[in-house]
């Protein structure tokens, strides 16, 4: 971009006959009759202090260009270097944002193109990855950190599952009434109960051949098997995608 600009000073046609009273309206006369003309590009869209305001980009490329949309609104600026009208994205690579909505088509959302990816070509926004590159889908984002337990999270670290099945040590302490049924006193490779005739095995599906005595409510301890049934452990969620910032820096127009 120039330092400077050269600004012509239009003259204007003094009245016939005209003789000032003084200076001041001699200074006067000549200053309304006077005007400097802004020089122009393309013989279309006005230049003033080097910039161009136009919705189509000018011929000049020592001037900033202002962009504006169908509507006469602005929306980029944009400096000549590369061989292209250049301006830089306002957010840096890598930024990553949730979109509720269906995926966009990166060639032109956000005024990404179908070319290789470079600084002023390619898409400007992608699915987002990990830092491993690897497709970011069907996770919940964590913050890197230490949990209360002491176990630190590192960027790239994954965990969690989506159901779980409890094992019999993760089943809270617990015990059941068994008072006043009928146990088969022959084993039948149930459990071994307590009662002060001795220890029998339950089976209550049999009648019971030891009838009397309390039978004690017994602690369960376990026996190394897992509950059958998995169980959620996802809380409430709406789906939807994260989008990240490509590599790409600037917009651009050839």
């Amino acid at each position: 971009m120039p330092n400077t600009v050269q600004l012509p000073i239009i003259a204007g046609n003094l009245p016939a006959g005209f003789c000032p009273p003084d200076y001041q309206t001699l200074l006067a006369t000549f200053a309304g009759l006077m005007f400097a003309q802004l020089t122009t590009s393309g013989g279309s869209s006005p230049v003033a202090s080097g910039f161009v305001i136009s919705p189509t980009k000018p011929t000049d490329t020592t001037v900033a260009w202002q962009q504006l949309d169908t509507l006469g609104r602005p929306t980029r600026l944009y400096l000549f270097a590369q061989g292209a009208w250049l301006s830089l994205h306002p957010t840096a690579p890598g930024l990553t944002m949730w979109w509720f909505n269906g995926l966009p088509n990166f060639t032109t959302f956000d005024g990404g193109d179908a070319n290789p990816l470079s600084p002023i070509s390619g898409p400007m926004w992608q699915q987002a990855l990990d830092a491993s590159g690897n497709l970011i889908a069907a996770k919940f984002p964590i913050v890197a950190g230490t949990l209360p337990s002491t176990t630190i999270l590192n960027v790239g670290n994954t965990g969690g599952e989506e159901q779980h099945t409890l094992s019999a040590a993760e089943i809270a302490p617990h015990t059941h009434d068994l008072d006043n049924c009928g146990f088969n006193a022959a084993p039948q490779g149930g459990l071994t109960l307590n009662n002060p005739a001795g220890p029998i095995a339950g089976d209550r599906t049999k009648p019971s051949a030891a009838q009397g005595g309390p039978i004690h409510s017994l602690p369960n301890t376990g026996n190394g098997s897992s509950i059958a049934a998995p169980h959620n452990t996802m809380p409430p969620y709406i789906v939807g995608y994260l989008l990240q910032r490509s590599n790409r820096l600037y917009y651009s127009v050839s």
